[in-house]
């Protein structure tokens, strides 16, 4: 590995990867970790923490996580050999795959998908998005309210499907592109547009021309790919009713073949809340249910899934 300056405070820095070790420690924390040491190694960084169990006792584990696409045997062992000692799960992950190790990947959706960042997750980041729904510069911030909006979005959006959010919109001004597209864990393409806005945002049909040709083009950059599962639209609130809504959804559908979704900023926020109680129930829900029907996301919904989820799901 690569050497790189160490910070005591912030041991997830104190070494580059390729997995990205910031990835890793914000991953463990989020899905119910508690990381007590880092060890730098020449090859791999060595995470120490524990989690407990059904039962509430704390396991003990000692997670190595190596830069190469294979693990070298010898690192390995003297790896094993000291979690053995003090009484460790030993647990390896490197990018490639092998009988011996974890690959990246399959490690990330144990852990119920990757935390990229943790914005979030932090205590302001409702006030920010709500300010910035509303088309207002949150305080102690700079910039303009909707560019605020489309990243806070992309953030709540990473912890939601644990998976990264290709940012477009304001990052790629004068050009024709969507806000931003994700894929869920149960592998939906989803095409967003956040729409900052004074007053509860009117879905108007010349408002919705730009992202019928936005989604009609990733359709187009999809084939022979994944297929794009929905168009969802987020705003603070939405000027028409459910039902108006459904028949706005109906319409789109009929000219894209894709469904259109509505996604209300305090929906989201219950969303995350209730995920950050359950981070590793993120690839178990059925993403599809929630955003590929069409109409208005409902919170009901979202917790009748999860409530599901975490009955049916046989524990490790």
């Amino acid at each position: 590995m690569k050497n790189s300056s160490v910070d005591k405070k912030r041991p997830e820095l104190s070494f580059e990867s390729n997995i990205e070790t910031r990835v890793v420690t914000r991953t463990l924390i989020g899905a119910g970790f508690v990381i007590t040491d880092f060890r730098h190694q020449p090859r791999h960084g060595e995470f120490v923490c524990e989690r407990l169990d059904a039962f509430g006792v704390p396991i003990p584990y000692v997670i190595a996580v190596c830069d190469d696409s294979e693990p070298n045997e010898e690192d390995m062992n003297h790896a094993r050999s000291v979690a053995k000692r003090e009484g460790r799960v030993f647990v390896v992950v490197a990018p490639g795959s092998g009988n011996e190790w974890m690959p990246w990947d399959d490690f990330l959706e144990a852990l119920g998908g990757a935390i990229p960042t943790w914005r979030a997750l932090s205590e302001d980041y409702p006030k920010i998005l709500k300010t910035a729904s509303r088309n207002e510069v949150p305080k102690d911030l700079s910039g303009e309210a909707w560019q605020i909006f489309e990243d806070a979005v992309a953030d709540g959006l990473e912890f939601i499907f644990g998976r990264r959010v290709r940012r477009f919109g304001g990052h790629k001004r004068g050009q024709k592109i969507s806000d931003m597209i994700t894929q869920t864990s149960d592998r939906k393409v989803l095409l967003i547009d956040a729409k900052a806005s004074k007053h509860n945002y009117n879905v108007s049909g010349p408002g919705l021309r730009p992202l019928i040709q936005y989604v009609k083009n990733q359709k187009t950059r999809q084939r022979g790919r994944f297929e794009l599962s929905a168009a969802v639209i987020v705003a603070n609130q939405f000027k028409q009713n459910n039902k108006r809504l459904i028949e706005i959804c109906g319409e789109f559908l009929s000219d894209t073949a894709v469904p259109l979704t509505f996604l209300e900023v305090d929906t989201m926020l219950k969303i995350v809340k209730q995920l950050r109680q359950h981070p590793t129930a993120r690839n178990t829900l059925s993403w599809a249910r929630i955003f590929c029907s069409g109409g208005l996301v409902k919170p009901g919904l979202f917790k009748r899934e999860l409530r599901a989820a975490l009955e049916e799901t046989i524990p490790r």
